[in-house]
């Protein structure tokens, strides 16, 4: 909780259509300054004392009135209200027990408020009477030892004590005073065509431009991690699967349910490029467990894990940011995100923090695990051979050397300085920074004004005939496609082309032709 943002927005000056910060006693005889739930009180004494009847039961909390700004939103069984649209009877849900139902409204009228931001960013206005379950930093420990229930080591304090010890918030070399405890927002399970941890693999290293999916009855999923690949396709109705070469990272799945997931791909309009991905709402709004099984999609193809059980992922969509984040957050974590404008693109950076993943930590554990996974992961990871000779070669004869690649900025450049080839590039070109993929014409485009050539002076060498070959020929370019084996369509169309396009048995064979 940040103290610097914790602050009083009541009026200075006296206002006398307002009623003081504190009702005055009851002592004094004075109950014009009664907050309306208070008055409703004392009516109900008054009736029943002048009754003579023993049948009215008064309960109530001391400082009854724990108001929320009009507006607040409020979850219920059926999705998220407005506080002041709350009925009796209404389900809300609660931090640990279910939903619940709303047993009173009181309207509180016009009273004083506090404004609280959380150290996430997340802001909310309330009463001075307002309560919260905090826990110190040796709660915390006690709560992470012992675990087991969600109310021990914890205790209960009011808005009014949290501003009267706002100076105190924040401590220079230890943090934060207090932490307030998040749960998960519970949900129904639901029944989806596309598995939650698939859509999330989908979403971060699916292929989903139509281009790649309007005519054939497969999936393609750029990874590098054979688990992942048998995970999804055991997933779908154990549908087949064929595994990338040693060229590119292009995983291909068929048959099973993929018919079924194209469908429903195409009635979420998810057929999209990646600025426009987002996750649909009922997977935000089911069960815990598909909320997590969503998560654990989404950071098995763009996540990444540090130390101390921080995790982050990536993106430059915008929706796709604040669907991830709340989801996050559904399931009781901490989030905060970071822009990266430094390209066309925004580049949002989300970090959670959460000791439920991993349980209590262990460095040793975790950084062994990080480095392993590294290791693992970037010794798959095999150039053309002789890249190092012709890129040399160009650059000896002073040609220009673009690369243009679809892909997550972050996941691209790192293995681009792993292989040690970023030094020879003049440009670099990702799908994630300019928003449009290969074999999209635009992203060519791009590549050629950031090298200021033009299209009779540029040729593209790649292996993949649809994706390189088929974009650079839609951008007016000349190509080379480099020990590709084509079918018998994609060879009828390389005879359409002509001159446009030559066929090469190895990179040094460039060397014949430039």
């Amino acid at each position: 909780m940040d103290a610097d943002k914790l602050k009083d927005l009541t009026s200075v000056k006296a206002n006398k259509n307002k009623p003081s910060a504190r009702p005055k006693q009851a002592a004094t005889g004075d109950y014009s300054q009664l907050y309306p739930g208070q008055q409703q009180a004392i009516d109900k004494l008054s009736d029943w004392y002048f009754s003579n009847e023993l049948e009215c039961t008064l309960e109530g909390y001391a400082g009854t009135g724990k108001a929320l700004l009009n507006g607040t939103p409020v979850l219920t069984n059926k999705g998220w209200i407005s506080i002041e649209s709350l009925k009796i009877g209404d389900l809300v849900a609660t931090p640990y027990e279910g939903f619940q139902k709303v047993k009173g409204v009181y309207p509180q009228g016009k009273r004083p408020l506090y404004e609280i931001t959380f150290s996430d960013g997340r802001i909310i206005i309330c009463d001075e009477n307002h309560l919260w379950q905090i826990r110190t930093k040796r709660m915390l420990q006690n709560y992470h030892r012992i675990s087991g229930d969600n109310l021990r080591y914890s205790k209960t304090i009011s808005t009014l004590e949290l501003f009267n010890d706002s100076d105190n918030l924040y401590i220079d070399k230890i943090g934060y005073k207090y932490a307030i405890p998040v749960a998960p927002i519970i949900g129904n399970h639901k029944s989806f065509n596309i598995p939650p941890y698939v859509l999330g693999i989908l979403l971060g290293d699916g292929c989903l431009t139509t281009q790649y999916v309007n005519y054939r009855n497969q999936i393609e999923i750029s990874s590098d991690e054979e688990d992942i690949i048998i995970k999804v396709a055991k997933l779908l109705d154990n549908a087949d699967y064929r595994l990338h070469s040693d060229k590119n990272y292009t995983n291909i799945i068929f048959n099973g349910d993929v018919e079924i997931v194209n469908d429903k791909l195409k009635d979420y309009n998810l057929l999209c490029k990646s600025i426009d991905k987002y996750i649909p709402t009922e997977y935000l709004e089911s069960s815990i467990e598909q909320r997590q099984e969503l998560l654990k999609g989404l950071m098995d193809s763009d996540g990444c894990v540090g130390q101390k059980n921080r995790f982050s992922f990536n993106t430059i969509s915008k929706q796709l940011k604040d669907n991830f984040v709340y989801l996050c957050r559904s399931l009781g974590y901490i989030v905060t995100v970071y822009e990266d404008k430094r390209n066309t693109n925004i580049c949002y950076n989300i970090h959670i923090l959460t000791n439920d993943i991993n349980g209590s930590e262990d460095p040793l554990i975790i950084v062994n695990g990080i480095i392993t996974y590294h290791n693992t992961k970037f010794a798959m990871l095999k150039l053309q051979p002789d890249s190092f000779a012709i890129l040399l070669y160009l650059k000896s004869k002073g040609y220009k050397v673009g690369l243009i690649t679809n892909g997550k900025e972050f996941k691209q450049w790192e293995k681009l300085i792993r292989l040690g080839l970023y030094p020879f590039f003049d440009e670099i070109v990702t799908s994630e920074s300019v928003g449009v993929e290969k074999p999209d014409a635009k992203i060519y485009q791009i590549a050629m004004d950031r090298l200021n050539v033009t299209k009779g002076t540029s040729i593209m060498v790649g292996n993949n005939f649809d994706v390189d070959i088929m974009g650079a020929y839609n951008a007016g370019m000349q190509s080379m496609i480099i020990n590709s084996k084509l079918t018998d369509e994609q060879n009828k169309k390389l005879e359409q082309l002509n001159y446009q396009v030559r066929q090469l048995d190895t990179l040094t064979d460039i060397m014949k032709i430039l």
